[in-house]
């Protein structure tokens, strides 16, 4: 059990918790369940510090950046000249103490931190044109701590800045809970949910509902030994790349060992479940990657991509005949031996 979780024991809390996770799953009752039982997170906590030491500025930040809908939920930024109390910070503390602890230092701080109010609202709306998500999403500390520290560049005008950040996966329910204002887009009505469901084709939406997920692909393109697209029939098995890093994509390679060191996806098999012409244009093709887990792949073109063909009984026939032959020679071979060291000897 989470430290985000284990303060929900009894049933009845259970049921509350439950309630209130719905709202940030857009009424999904399975996904609130897991978000209670702490195995569903839909937002990182971005923790970090930093300095500016040409403007003798100082401070620190936390982020929670919701990446299930890619918005930002709530920002918090101090700004200080007292460089001794940022040092303080402890970013790899889980982020309800890191955020006691920026609330206590904004506190003691008080009318010395100036310009934290500007600089919130500048880091929030960089967030979104910097599309930090996907790096969010991967994990990629890296990238992450690049971005934040170009955004500050940027705000002071200068080159010099360190800066330190952690990442920490969180709720939207351990967030209310904790009493942390939040913005939420998921809490839609249930006439607009309603509406964007209509929006999705019916001939899509009926075998989209024959899984339990469905996530993104792309196909592997073999021009020279491929088959064209428009040629795949159901029951035909196609070699596909997974396109995104959620949880479902990852655990589906993990289980079919397509799983980089480095955390990259490898391609995997597919077999395919349907082909549909697009509104668009082009085809989308939906195959079976698990069980109950479909994959969807909108390829705009007819071009040829690598099928898995399985071996004919020509193939074995002809396997067999190149053996058969081999074999006659050896014999040949051996017979022609004996016959030269007759005549030798």
């Amino acid at each position: 059990m989470s430290p985000d979780s284990a303060q929900y024991n009894s049933l009845g809390e259970q049921t509350r918790m439950v309630n209130i996770a719905a709202k940030y799953t857009g009424g999904d009752i399975d996904k609130a369940r897991q978000m209670v039982a702490g195995q569903y997170n839909d937002v990182v906590a971005i923790k970090g510090k930093f300095s500016v030491n040409s403007a003798q500025k100082y401070g620190i930040l936390i982020l929670f950046v919701n990446v299930a809908h890619r918005y930002l939920m709530n920002a918090n930024t101090l700004i200080t000249g007292n460089r001794a109390g940022t040092e303080k910070a402890r970013i790899f503390d889980h982020w309800k103490h890191y955020h006691a602890g920026f609330e206590e230092m904004a506190k003691r701080e008080g009318d010395q931190a100036s310009g934290s109010y500007e600089f919130t609202s500048h880091l929030a709306s960089s967030i979104d044109g910097y599309n930090v998500y996907p790096m969010l999403e991967s994990g990629d500390l890296d990238g992450v701590t690049s971005t934040i520290s170009e955004i500050i560049n940027k705000y002071f005008n200068s080159g010099d800045v360190e800066c330190q950040v952690e990442l920490e996966k969180t709720n939207s329910l351990a967030l209310e809970v904790d009493g942390i204002r939040l913005e939420n887009r998921a809490d839609q009505p249930a006439e607009q949910a309603a509406a964007e469901e209509s929006r999705i084709p019916a001939r899509f939406r009926e075998i989209e509902e024959q899984a339990d997920y469905v996530i993104e692909g792309k196909v592997i393109v073999s021009p020279v030994r491929g088959k064209s697209v428009q040629s795949l029939k159901p029951g035909e098995t196609i070699k596909v790349q997974l396109v995104n890093k959620d949880d479902i994509s990852l655990r589906v390679a993990e289980v079919l060992k397509a799983v980089t060191q480095e955390g990259d996806i490898l391609p995997i098999k597919a077999r395919m479940k349907a082909i549909l012409p697009a509104d668009e244009g082009g085809m989308v093709l939906y195959a079976y990657v698990a069980k109950n887990v479909l994959v969807k792949i909108i390829e705009e073109e007819n071009v040829k991509i690598e099928v898995e063909v399985p071996k004919t009984g020509s193939d074995e026939d002809e396997a067999r005949s190149s053996l058969s032959l081999y074999v006659a020679l050896l014999i040949g071979l051996v017979l022609f031996t004996v016959i030269v060291l007759s005549v030798i000897f």
